[in-house]
């Protein structure tokens, strides 16, 4: 599942945020509705009112507003339960822009291990870089499984196993008889 942990985080992420950031400072301009079209989500500072929207325009929810319309809830108390939802919001947002791992490297590269994600132009640079992350186990569990003659210290440096990973890893971007997977089906 590491494949979809970033994609994942992210989307959680922008998904509250969309309840009460302004929209123009959650997508770059003119960019499609697209994760990667998506700004630096840890970089909006929720707690500057500038940046959120109006306590009238935030999303409380379908089942939230319909309870205050169906009990007659009075204008100021719907302001004051939506006041109090954007206090919520900031709060939890804060706290997972500064706990959750968005800007880890290692998650943004293992998003390529997704196979519908082996032919985008950037996967082999990713699958290099998670290789030399990983070396160290990598080469140990290769080299459990895989025993290389010869001169061990050399077959198993970092710099060997990542062109290993690579070579493995252009085979499986040129392999026709793989299934396609939805990238929605792993929720």
């Amino acid at each position: 599942m590491i494949h979809v942990l970033h994609t994942a985080l992210t989307s959680l992420l922008l998904e509250l945020m969309q309840k009460f950031i302004k929209k123009k400072l959650l997508t770059s301009e003119n960019a499609e509705k697209t994760l990667k079209s998506i700004v630096n989500l840890t970089k909006i500072d929720t707690t500057n009112p500038g940046n959120r929207r109006s306590s009238k325009k935030i999303d409380v929810g379908t089942r939230a507003m319909t309870y205050l319309l169906q009990n007659d809830v009075s204008e100021g108390d719907v302001e004051k339960f939506k006041k109090t939802c954007m206090n919520v919001f900031v709060v939890i947002v804060s706290n997972l822009q500064r706990s959750l791992p968005f800007d880890s490297m290692i998650l943004k590269d293992a998003t390529m291990l997704h196979p519908d994600n082996r032919h985008d132009q950037n996967s082999l640079s990713s699958i290099s870089r998670l290789s030399l992350a990983i070396s160290e186990p990598l080469t140990l569990a290769l080299n459990s499984l895989f025993p290389i003659s010869g001169d061990r210290s050399e077959a198993s440096t970092k710099e060997n196993i990542c062109d290993e990973v690579r070579n493995e890893w252009r085979l499986y971007q040129l392999d026709t008889n793989l299934p396609s997977f939805e990238k929605s089906s792993e929720k």
